[in-house]
Formats: C-alpha cells, sequence, structure tokens
C-alpha cells in the first residue's frame, strides 16, 4: 500500500482512491436527501478506517467496503434496506472498532446515528 505523509497525517493512495472517491460520491447524496447528520457520521467513519493503522491492504478494502455499503442503505429508503446485511455490516465495524483507536472513536461518537440506517 502507498502512504504518503501530508501534515503529519497519512495519504491512504493507489488502489484505495477510487473506492474512497465512490464512496464519497454516495455520501453526498446523502446530504442531499436531508440526512446531513447521517452523512457525517459516515464521513467519520471513512476517515477512520483511512486513518487506522494497523490493517492490511484487504482489511482496509473490506472495511471500506462497509462504509460505502452503509452509505447505499442510507440512500435506500427503509422499507428496502436489507435488515441482516446492514447488521452485519455494523456489527463487522463494531469488530474493527474493537481492535483500532480510530474506528472505536467513530464508532464511539456515531454508533447510534448508523444504528439508524436499521429498517
Amino acid at each position: 500500500m502507498s502512504h504518503v505523509s501530508i501534515s503529519g497525517g497519512t495519504f491512504i493512495g493507489g488502489q484505495f482512491a477510487t473506492q474512497i472517491e465512490n464512496i464519497n460520491s454516495t455520501i453526498a447524496g446523502v446530504v442531499q436527501q436531508g440526512s446531513p447528520q447521517l452523512a457525517e457520521a459516515l464521513q467519520v467513519l471513512r476517515q477512520a478506517v483511512q486513518d487506522q493503522g494497523g490493517l492490511g491492504d484487504d482489511e482496509r478494502a473490506d472495511l471500506l467496503d462497509n462504509v460505502g455499503y452503509l452509505a447505499q442503505a442510507a440512500q435506500t429508503p427503509p422499507e428496502r434496506r436489507n435488515r441482516g446485511l446492514v447488521r452485519s455490516v455494523l456489527a463487522a465495524l463494531t469488530v474493527a472498532a474493537s481492535s483500532g483507536e480510530e474506528v472505536r472513536r467513530a464508532m464511539e461518537a456515531w454508533g447510534g446515528v448508523l444504528h439508524g440506517i436499521l429498517p
């Protein structure tokens, strides 16, 4: 994975750039649908996954997929959301939070808002 240090932070590039761009686009749609708080929660979580140290490329990609799925679910009418998949994604993020500081902080701060995606 390529990392470039910028002002003390880490930029995750390469294979994640398109994935992150797609997530950001989906989150923008959540804002347009009138859910700015949920969009902020998703953005914070996406950033936490990016910033989380100690993740391998596959694990980071999987967690970004999870954030992307939650963003897509947030854009879907509640009656059409797959409750089981949303629960599984939230559970995976909760497990990731137990082993990583950045994701843990994001889930502690925004978990209640994110659970609001459940239909």
